[in-house]
């Protein structure tokens, strides 16, 4: 498997019919840089992809669906009206707290 750099350099040479992307003729670097911008924001946006199935599964799978910060724990202790130190799913329910909530 190649980088991402050797994949698109690949692409540009099968695209332009060149043993190098350094052969593009000059008529075409407009047409080279504007493949290059496409692959530039695919790559962004899978990116963002990934990144949120990223934070949700390890919100979701690895924290139980139960995120556990500083604003859920105060909204926790209020609904409750005594301190809590654990962040049991059960209790998160009953108070009408989800994950969501960790998102704003």
């Amino acid at each position: 498997m190649g980088s991402a750099r050797d994949w698109i350099f690949n692409h540009l040479r099968v695209v332009f019919h060149v043993a190098d992307v350094q052969d593009i003729p000059a008529e075409h670097h407009e047409a080279a840089r504007a493949l290059v911008r496409s692959k530039r924001e695919a790559a962004r946006s899978f990116s963002e992809f990934f990144a949120e199935k990223r934070d949700w599964f390890n919100r979701e799978v690895l924290g139980g669906g139960a995120p556990w910060t500083p604003a859920i724990k105060s909204k926790l202790t209020k609904a409750l009206n005594q301190k809590v130190s654990l962040p049991p799913r059960v209790i998160l329910g009953r108070c009408g707290i989800t994950a969501r909530d960790e998102m704003g």
